[in-house]
């Protein structure tokens, strides 16, 4: 195998992992658009990752931070 079509064949696996990672989050934004707080799943390489978003706009400021 060339450098070239070795590096073709990465590229072409990233951007599929790029794309699998958008649709999950815009599966994941369309299913919790009105919740406050939301909590997602995300896999990348066989690991799935929990993570727990909430809108900057919905945490109230901290004296001395405005």
């Amino acid at each position: 195998m060339t450098y070239t079509s070795m590096s073709n064949k990465i590229l072409q696996e990233e951007s599929r992992i790029v794309n699998e990672i958008v649709l999950q989050a815009t599966e994941n934004n369309q299913e919790f658009a009105n919740e406050k707080v939301r909590t997602i799943n995300i896999t990348q390489n066989n690991e799935t990752k929990t993570i727990t978003l909430q809108k900057a706009s919905d945490i109230p400021l901290q004296k001395g931070t405005e």
